[in-house]
């Protein structure tokens, strides 16, 4: 008993070590190499001028230097791109749209056309655009990036369309077929390039998104706020500075004039409120960088969380198929087949059903086709995602040389100042 127990479990390690070897042939297989090579960034900044008579609209400057293209889009172009894609690619990871009015859920894309009544933009709004305008950035090149969006001919559309894009839409309706009926694929390839435990490894990824997008949105909201407090502080060093300059213009206004060491410690205090005027300078630069650098960058990775958490509840809603349905109705049309065949008067009936099962086999063949796609396609993301690990590394090492380089310059502008504030007179005999 205990040597029959033995050879089971060495033939169990030897499966799960025959499987794991498996497993590392198929990620070998899938070429991912050229993923991550020649990529492109989009530049989205709010043109200067908005459009409409009554209701303004806000024009989005998008550009793209590799394709040396400048075009001018709005939101509804934005919503149109995703809603095209989420029929052209539904098992992709696609990001999700900024919200297009204040209010606006987080992370669920708008699902109206943008309306007139809606597009109304105040100079109190400029807050809220600046970050439409990031979240608009975030999501183009979110889809440049991709190994797939990045080919499609609507998006190479959008980004070099010289045009009004709803005009252009409107003469050219893209095909909105999905990516399998489009295209033609090596199915028996893509199934060998997939794994045999995917549903095992989509059910851990699927609760490692679900929590790391709660800590995502937690370390944004922290950054956002040390990010605050950097600016409060840079505010209250600028304040400072124009403060201390104030006292020195009182002082030699009403007292200095006649005590020449009030004249230096008044010196001291112009001194210190320029290096005091510098420090709030750099801590705004550094405000800058942590806006448009880390906490971007952060928001990127979040964003891409909850594109899969998205895809996955898609695919469960859109993979449904009939294969077994299809199955048992081939199966029972054989048996009367089989019974009716060579009776007299059936022949007619026969070739019916004859006729009926050529379609569902064919039918069959395409849903079993379509669902090892799907599956591919599922592998082929959870890699991608794998893969932007890299990217949150240099999102750190980022950081980090950032903070030294702006550590050093306020390091360097206080050391500059411990020689002039060392000069100004502490003797109290001196103050006569």
């Amino acid at each position: 008993m205990l040597k029959s127990s033995k050879e089971q479990q060495q033939k169990q390690q030897q499966q799960q070590q025959q499987t794991q070897q498996e497993q590392t042939n198929n990620s070998k297989t899938l070429d991912t190499h050229h993923w991550f090579q020649h990529l492109e960034e989009i530049t989205v900044t709010v043109a200067p001028e908005r459009e409409g008579f009554i209701f303004k609209h806000v024009n989005y400057i998008v550009t793209n230097e590799k394709r040396s293209s400048i075009v001018l889009r709005r939101y509804s172009d934005f919503w149109w791109l995703l809603e095209v894609l989420l029929r052209r690619y539904p098992f992709r990871a696609l990001p999700n749209l900024p919200p297009k009015k204040l209010g606006g859920s987080k992370y669920k894309r708008e699902i109206q056309h943008e309306q007139q009544t809606h597009s109304i933009v105040s100079s109190g709004d400029a807050t809220f655009l600046e970050k439409r305008r990031k979240g608009l950035s975030r999501f183009i090149n979110a889809i440049i990036r991709h190994p797939v969006l990045r080919q499609d001919d609507i998006v190479a559309r959008f980004l070099t369309e010289p045009s009004e894009l709803s005009a252009w839409r409107k003469q050219n309706p893209p095909n909105l077929d999905e990516e399998f009926k489009r295209k033609t694929h090596a199915i028996q390839d893509l199934d060998d390039m997939t794994p045999m435990n995917l549903d095992e490894q989509l059910q851990k990824a699927r609760k490692r998104v679900s929590a790391g997008i709660n800590h995502y949105v937690n370390l944004c909201f922290i950054m956002e706020r040390m990010i605050r407090r950097m600016h409060g502080q840079a505010t209250d060093f600028s304040r400072y500075s124009i403060a201390l300059n104030s006292l020195a213009e009182a002082e030699l206004r009403y007292h200095a004039g006649e005590c020449r060491n009030c004249q230096h410690v008044v010196k001291g205090y112009e001194t210190v409120a320029k290096h005091m005027q510098t420090e709030s300078s750099i801590l705004e630069d550094q405000v800058g960088s942590a806006t448009d650098g880390v906490l971007e960058n952060l928001k990127r990775f979040r964003d891409l969380l909850v594109s899969f958490r998205d895809l996955d509840e898609r695919r469960a809603k859109l993979s449904v198929n009939q294969t077994e349905m299809i199955s048992k109705r081939v199966a029972a049309n054989r048996n009367k087949v089989h019974q009716n065949k060579g009776v007299p008067g059936l022949e007619a009936e026969v070739e019916k059903l004859e006729e009926s099962i050529r379609a569902d086999e064919l039918e069959l063949t395409l849903q079993q086709d379509r669902e090892i796609f799907i599956r591919f396609c599922m592998w082929s993301e959870l890699i991608y995602l794998h893969k932007q690990q890299a990217f949150v590394s240099s999102l750190y090492q980022s950081y980090v040389k950032d903070s030294i380089e702006f550590s050093k310059l306020r390091a360097t502008n206080w050391q500059d100042l411990e020689a002039p504030a060392f000069e100004m007179p502490t003797n109290v005999e001196l103050f006569e």
